[in-house]
Order: C-alpha cells, then sequence, then structure tokens
C-alpha cells in the first residue's frame, strides 16, 4: 500500500512538472501544443482578467489553481488568430503551426495584437485571444479604437436596392432596407454614396434628397438627421437636431441634377464630408457629434413626382467590443426543425415581416430568413397601404420587393388581406359607389393582386375579421353594408378563377376556442359557404393572447378539430402572447408562463393534423405592433418570442423543444 502511494505521488509531481515546463517554454509565448482531440474549445466564455499574467504559481496560492490553466493551454487549445479584435465579426481564424513566434503589439480588451512571421517569410499580424498567451509583458500598451481594424458592411447593392415605399405631401420616400444598424458615440461610421437624376422639365421647385437619421423622428433630444436635397434650383446640406435646423448650406445652383454624390461621416461624428459630383469636396463640423445618441443609424430617400435618386451604397463601420465570445454549435433553426416533421405534422414556421422591420436592423432579415419558411406582410398588401393610390391605379413597389426577398430567401409568401373592412382608403370611402360598382371594384382588386403573384403567392387571406367579437358581422364595414353577407363568397370566388391552385383563407381574431362567440359564428359562417359550395380551404386563427387568461391546449385543439370536419385546414396567422398581466415589469414568471403558452399552442398544432402553419405576428419585441409601454400600471407587453435585442427568449427555447420532441418520434 504505502509504495502505491509513492508511486502514486511521485506522478502527481511529474504531472506538475511536466505542467509547469510547458507554461514557461522559452519561445516568447506560449504556442499550440498538439491535442488529444485535435479540435476541443476554450471552456469559458469569458476569461477573467487575471489569466493574462504569468503561469508561475506565487507561493502563497495553492498549485491546484493553476494545473488546470496550464494543461488547459498545452493540451486542449489551438492557437487561433483572427483578422480583427474578435472572433466571431471577422469571420474564421487561421491556426498558427506549432511552435509559431509571435511578438506581441499591444491589447485590446480580450485580444492581444501579434506579430509573426510566415513560412515565405513575410510579416503577417493579427489577433489571438489573450488567455491563451503566456509571459505577456508588464509594460504591454492598450489599443485604441483608431489603432485596430473596423467591421464593415456594405448593407445594399448598386444594381437593386430595396426599398420600402412612403408617402408624404405629395413625395415618395424610399427608405432603403437593410441600412440601419446600432450604434453609438465614437463607434460608427458611415458612407454614403447616391446618384440624383431630375427629369428634363422639372421645376426648380421640386425636391430630392437623402436623410440620414439616428433618432427615426424621435423628440428633440433624442434625434440627428444630416440631409442632401435639391430643391429650389439647388443642392443643399443641413443639419439637425429633433426638428430643429442646426445649419442649412447651399452646396452650389445647378440646373443640372444629375450627378453623383458621396457622403462620410467620421468615427467620432463630428466631421462629415460631402463629395460632390464635379470633384470638389466640403467639409463640415457639428457642434454636437452626430452619434451623440444612442441609437439606430438608418437612411431615408426622397425623391420629386418627376425626379428619380438612387442610393448606389451604403457601408456603415463599427468598432468591435473586443469581447472574446465562444463559438457555440449553432442550434438547429426552426425552420430546419419543421422539415423533420413527420407528414400528418408537417407546418410551416412563420413571422410577419414588412418593409419597416427590416430597415431598422439588419439582425432582423438574418434572424427572419434563419428562422422562419414563411413571412407574410403586415400591411404592405392593404389598399390604403400604397397598393392601391386610387380606383384606376396599381402601385407594387413594396409588395414586389416583400415577394422577391421572400423567393430569394427559399421561404413563403402569405398574402393579404385582399378584403379588410378597416383598410378603406380615402378614395373608396368618399366615393359614394353603388352596390354594383363596389362588387367591380373588389373583384378588379382581388383578380389583379392575386393575378399578378400566383407563381410566388401560394396562401391568401382573402377576407380578414368578418365578424367581430360578439358574432355579429363587424361593423361600419362598406363591404357588409353595401353589398351585403354575400361579399364574403364573392371575394372568394374571385380569388379561385385568379388563381385556381392558391389557399384561400377566412382570418378571424377571438376564434381559439369555442368559449368565443365569435369562434361559434366564425364555425357556422364557414359551415354554410362549404354546403353552398363556396372556395374556402383554411380559417386563420389569429391568436392574440394573454398570459393572464390563456386557452388552455386541450380547447384549442378541440376547437381545431371541429374546423377540420367541416373540411377546411386551420392556419394560426397572428400568434403573440402579451406579458401584460396587471403587473409592472418583466419577471422570470411571467416569462415561464409566455414560453408555455407558446408550446401549448403548437403542439396542439401538430396534434390536430389539421393545422397547417404556426405563424407569429412579427418575432421580436422591438416590432411588436401591441405598445410596450401601453397600460399605465404595466411596462412591456413584450409578446414575441425574441427580444428588442434579437436574443431568444425562452418562448423560442420552447418551440425549439416541441419541434425537436415531435420529429424524433417514430
Amino acid at each position: 500500500m504505502k509504495m502505491k502511494s509513492y508511486m502514486l505521488l511521485a506522478l502527481i509531481l511529474s504531472a506538475i512538472a511536466m505542467a509547469f515546463t510547458l507554461g514557461t517554454m522559452p519561445s516568447g509565448l506560449l504556442a499550440s501544443m498538439p491535442t488529444a482531440s485535435d479540435a476541443l474549445a476554450p471552456q469559458s466564455t469569458h476569461p477573467p482578467q487575471s489569466l493574462e499574467a504569468t503561469t508561475t504559481p506565487e507561493p502563497s496560492r495553492p498549485y491546484e489553481l493553476y494545473l488546470p490553466l496550464v494543461l488547459k493551454k498545452a493540451w486542449t487549445v489551438k492557437l487561433m488568430v483572427y483578422p480583427g479584435p474578435s472572433n466571431v465579426d471577422y469571420g474564421p481564424g487561421i491556426e498558427l503551426p506549432q511552435g509559431t513566434e509571435l511578438t506581441p503589439l499591444g491589447r485590446y480588451v480580450d485580444f492581444v495584437k501579434v506579430q509573426w512571421t510566415d513560412a515565405g517569410g513575410a510579416l503577417q499580424d493579427g489577433f489571438v485571444w489573450v488567455t491563451l498567451l503566456a509571459n505577456l509583458p508588464a509594460s504591454l500598451p492598450e489599443l485604441s479604437k483608431d489603432e485596430v481594424p473596423w467591421i464593415e458592411r456594405n448593407v445594399i447593392t448598386a444594381d437593386k436596392p430595396k426599398v420600402f415605399r412612403d408617402t408624404r405631401e405629395g413625395y415618395m420616400h424610399y427608405s432603403v432596407i437593410g441600412t440601419a444598424v446600432k450604434g453609438s458615440k465614437e463607434d460608427v461610421e458611415v458612407d454614403v454614396s447616391m446618384k440624383a437624376v431630375m427629369n428634363e422639365g422639372a421645376p426648380n421647385d421640386s425636391s430630392n434628397g437623402i436623410l440620414i437619421d439616428n433618432g427615426l423622428r424621435k423628440p428633440e433630444d433624442l434625434s440627428r438627421a444630416l440631409c442632401l436635397v435639391y430643391q429650389n434650383g439647388g443642392w443643399n446640406f443641413g443639419y439637425s437636431k429633433g426638428t430643429s435646423w442646426e445649419f442649412f448650406d447651399r452646396l452650389f445652383d445647378t440646373n443640372n441634377t444629375q450627378g453623383e454624390f458621396s457622403i462620410k461621416i467620421d468615427k467620432n461624428g463630428q466631421t462629415v464630408v460631402v463629395f460632390l459630383p464635379n470633384g470638389e469636396t466640403r467639409t463640415f463640423s457639428l457642434q454636437e457629434p452626430f452619434y451623440q445618441v444612442k441609437d439606430t443609424v438608418g437612411i431615408l430617400v426622397q425623391t420629386g413626382p418627376i425626379s428619380e435618386l438612387h442610393v448606389s451604397s451604403l457601408s456603415i463601420s463599427q468598432a468591435p467590443t473586443g469581447e472574446y465570445r465562444e463559438v457555440a454549435q449553432q442550434p438547429e433553426p426552426l425552420r430546419s426543425l419543421v422539415g423533420r416533421l413527420p407528414e400528418d405534422q408537417r407546418i410551416t414556421i412563420g413571422a410577419a415581416s414588412g418593409g419597416g422591420a427590416l430597415i431598422r436592423d439588419p439582425r432582423h432579415e438574418e434572424i427572419l430568413t434563419q428562422e422562419f419558411d414563411l413571412t407574410m406582410p403586415t400591411g404592405e398588401f392593404m389598399w390604403s397601404w400604397l397598393l392601391r393610390p386610387s380606383r384606376t391605379s396599381f402601385d407594387f413597389t413594396t409588395t414586389d420587393m416583400l415577394v422577391d426577398f421572400a423567393r430569394e430567401h427559399g421561404m413563403r409568401e402569405r398574402g393579404g388581406a385582399l378584403v379588410y373592412y378597416l383598410d378603406i382608403p380615402t378614395w373608396l370611402k368618399d366615393g359614394n359607389f353603388s352596390r354594383e360598382e363596389l362588387i367591380n371594384i373588389m373583384t378588379e382588386h382581388i383578380q389583379t393582386v392575386v393575378g399578378r403573384y400566383k407563381d410566388q403567392v401560394d396562401e391568401w387571406i382573402v377576407v380578414n375579421e368578418a365578424i367581430g367579437w360578439d358574432g355579429n358581422f363587424t361593423g361600419n364595414n362598406p363591404w357588409y353594408d353595401v353589398i351585403g353577407p354575400e361579399y364574403i363568397e364573392i371575394a372568394l370566388q374571385t380569388a379561385r378563377e385568379a388563381d385556381p391552385d392558391a389557399v384561400l383563407i377566412l382570418n378571424f381574431d377571438k376564434d381559439h376556442t369555442s368559449e368565443y362567440q365569435q369562434a361559434n359564428a366564425v364555425y357556422n359562417l364557414l359551415a354554410q359557404l362549404k354546403a353552398e359550395g363556396v372556395p374556402v380551404d383554411g380559417v386563420g386563427m389569429q391568436m392574440h393572447l394573454f398570459i393572464n387568461h390563456p386557452p388552455t391546449k386541450d380547447d384549442v385543439l378541440l376547437n381545431m378539430r371541429r374546423f377540420g370536419e367541416l373540411g377546411v385546414k386551420v392556419y394560426i396567422t397572428e400568434l403573440d402572447v402579451s406579458l401584460y398581466d396587471g403587473q409592472p415589469g418583466v419577471t422570470e414568471e411571467q416569462l415561464a408562463i409566455q414560453a408555455q403558452v407558446y408550446k401549448d399552442v403548437l403542439e396542439a398544432c401538430l396534434e390536430s393534423e389539421v393545422c397547417k402553419s404556426y405563424t407569429m405576428w412579427g418575432f421580436t419585441d422591438v416590432d411588436a405592433w401591441i405598445d410596450r409601454g401601453g397600460h399605465p400600471d404595466g411596462e412591456g407587453e413584450a409578446p414575441l418570442i425574441f427580444d428588442e435585442d434579437y436574443n431568444p427568449k425562452p418562448a423560442y427555447f420552447a418551440i425549439r423543444d416541441a419541434l425537436r420532441a415531435a420529429a424524433s418520434q417514430p
């Protein structure tokens, strides 16, 4: 027994000696050693600052505190070098060969800038996670933001800028999709290029221009904006704080507005350079920095009625945080999980998303296309959303963009609503049309819109909210008031003629359980329509729910199945779960209840065998349709599955787990 104890002690002492030998290699900085698995990653997500210190133990500290650190460096970590001071924002790093000698140049937060000589004899530099290095000089200088690379993105393409169209005072406003980025003081740089063209004969007071805004029309103390605009026979540059112009400067007079411009805002937001078509530049110094407000940076392009203005490029650069983040294995996205469901449970997983949401933050597009296989507009298919500016005209600018966006990302687009009693443009509301005229207007609209997208959109919400919460037809509804209840049948028949293969849906609100008068009225309406041979394929359940009185899974399941018995499929179309329960704030308990509601509704959908889509009314709280502070005694309804910073909430993981469980069933 004593011999075995001595042998064990000797082995331990040998291991300790070997560890310290490895930890004090004379090559300047510790390079990578061979690993058992040759692929293990660091276990710590954010190393303590003390780990940069020497690996030699202090006499007063036990050896155990140093042994794991040395062994981790020596045996389980590859020495990776990155082009910038981050392990995620700059793309994949490269692994340096064993024994590479490094010279430290400076430190930026969790990274050390190092220099080495490659196999060809060329001098290279990059950034290494500080925890992987030993024997760092105590006098290693701290690097400033200006001494490290910035993360740069060109957020639009020159050949096909995506636009979101709005109108105000007779002008067209095009907000370029994907141009918004979160930023704060001294950490953003914006570079914009544009080409302006005024058609021949345009009056001098016609206006077009570009607005860079970091407050998105917020109050004066929360907004800064720069503009370059052609107006009154010349080009002008301006800077505003809120609604007040700090200055508005004439650049030059000209009757020829053709030309290419660019604007560059420096990293500190203090200096703005305007590059003019003739090659000259004008430099403006701002009294209050443009980035003084911590908010979103976006761009708005305005054109007059007979002019054109194109943003050819927009790049936004951000200073890196320099924080090390462990690159965890990405979980399987929701859209991949639904693809593995059994055939009788196969659904689409969707989120409503319009052009406005896509503008605010590039992360919106990234998560939307990664997690969801179906999207639907938040209003862009509606008549009064510029789709039908007059009886004789249509404007498909925005709807074309959304449909193209879905196709480019392999997503399905759900169209609609084609007929909605709250979507009545002024020309229709004040037109005093006869019953026959109103039928002609409605059928022409459906034929035109459905016919245009019949090869791209295969699901349509034909009529939205025709029945109110009390079970009666909705009031102040010109379609019902003038045409009568048969307007629903006419709309469905017209949509079927426009696209015989499309799925036609009637969409309603409180139709998730049979306890509601509306749900029973919808059931009776669908039964009548099916009995009369009217082409209706599905019922849309909006499902705007609250955590203080959610439906049970069994109630939702029974309601879905009774609709299925009528011969229609069920489509969850606008699901969200408000946290408001009469109490202020957002608590872990509220989030847990919210997650359970999302999971219950999904499981009911999967088990029903008649539910074909699980679609939320958005996916991030920043774009929620209900105001987070809308209740005086409550703070934050936060109804969706990602928070305002695009982090997944417990509800997201509840949905993921339910899909995984269903996908793993035999």
